[in-house]
């Protein structure tokens, strides 16, 4: 199971069907510089938190974090 938190905020944990989270999606390679991108609604308990060039969001699985990054887009 996946978990998707920013600046410590849970986004997407499918235990709680308030932090939901629109095609989420992950690409990570080696050697090269991740991305991930996710449609999150104004309705969310989070969606104010969520600050463009601030904000770390962390993707996480059982074993561990698999994502880090930085908010670059929001449209």
């Amino acid at each position: 199971m996946y978990q998707v938190m920013c600046d410590g905020y849970p986004l997407l944990d499918l235990r709680d069907k308030r932090l939901i989270l629109v095609n989420p999606k992950v690409k990570v390679e080696v050697n090269t510089v991740g991305e991930g991108s996710f449609t999150i609604y104004k309705n969310h308990p989070y969606y104010g938190k969520l600050k463009k060039k601030k904000s770390v969001v962390e993707v996480s699985d059982e074993i561990g974090v698999i994502f880090r990054g930085r908010i670059t887009e929001d449209t």
